[in-house]
């Protein structure tokens, strides 16, 4: 029979479910596994009624029954992204946040909420780009679209009111393989860049008066 399929576990709550339904002359619904002939493990979604005769007693339960398999799969790899995601936007250097295709903030670190000067319950559903200065929004814009386009990550720089940020964002895909939102890093290189900027005038100058120096050597001669 039908019941047969249903796995050992998922029975007891599926009978007290249709029993309890039935004793209110009310229609059910209820999801369960069952284990088809080839032995795969498959998520259903049933919803039924009973009919009923004209004495009352019921006769029969119709209805339909959905495969929900590919929703359950993908709930858990929802579920599995969020959990890694949670842990990947609280790294500890970097101002990070989970967009999706729209812009909108899905989730943010600690990092990224004191960044952009909202609670983080507050920023959940906001759109990231009001809290980029203008002139770079354009640029972030294109280039984390290509990240949902292409499904590859892409990484930049870009520069405003006078800090230097190295930008990363990475794909988020579904269990069919689509990109759903994008993990995005920010880290102020700013220490880095000037001390970067110092090394290479410090650098110039030195090959300067080493250049110097030897100009000098080749217009001296032993006897001055």
């Amino acid at each position: 029979s039908y019941a047969e399929l249903i796995v050992p576990e998922d029975r007891p709550l599926v009978w007290e479910t249709v029993q309890a339904r039935l004793a209110e002359r009310q229609a059910f619904q209820t999801e369960y596994r069952i284990r088809t002939a080839r032995g795969e493990t498959k998520w259903v979604w049933e919803h039924g009624k009973a009919v009923y005769a004209p004495d009352g007693t019921a006769l029969a339960l119709e209805g339909h029954i959905t495969d929900i398999s590919a929703q359950k799969r993908d709930a858990a790899a929802l579920l599995e992204n969020a959990e890694m995601t949670k842990a990947l936007l609280n790294a500890p250097h970097d101002i990070a946040l989970l967009i999706d295709r729209h812009g909108r903030i899905l989730s943010l670190s600690d990092k990224a909420a004191v960044h952009i000067r909202r609670a983080p319950d507050s920023a959940i559903g906001a759109n990231a780009f009001d809290f980029f200065a203008a002139e770079i929004v354009p640029t972030r814009r294109s280039r984390i679209e290509q990240v949902f386009t292409t499904g590859q990550p892409s990484r930049f720089q870009d520069s405003y009111d006078g800090r230097h940020y190295d930008t990363s964002a990475y794909p988020v895909f579904d269990s069919r393989g689509d990109v759903t939102s994008a993990a995005i890093f920010v880290r102020d290189i700013t220490e880095a860049k000037l001390s970067e900027r110092a090394l290479r005038e410090e650098r110039d100058f030195t090959s300067a008066i080493v250049d110097t120096t030897r100009a000098l050597v080749m217009v001296t001669d032993g006897d001055g």
